[in-house]
């Protein structure tokens, strides 16, 4: 499964860099000793990592529910809260 999200993870992650981050991460490229460059520079390279290496990298559930959240009422039984 890993290996076919892997792909499209990354596909997925590269758009925020070239589309709403673009400017600020060339800016932050331009001024890296910046606090604000250093931090974004920061956060895009964990994403990055995160998505060259999707397929190593093992993941918990993201629903939480071994940490006991509920999972809210229209995504367990597919009742739609817009049109009820």
């Amino acid at each position: 499964m890993k290996a076919q999200l892997g792909p499209l993870y990354r596909v997925c992650m590269a758009m925020p860099w070239d589309t709403a981050y673009r400017d600020r991460l060339e800016r932050a490229r331009a001024n890296p000793g910046g606090p604000a460059s250093a931090s974004l520079l920061r956060v895009q390279a964990s994403a990055q990592h995160l998505a060259d290496r999707f397929e190593q990298v093992a993941y918990r559930n993201t629903w939480g529910t071994d940490l006991g959240m509920r999972i809210p009422e229209p995504l367990r039984t597919g009742a739609d809260p817009v049109r009820e």
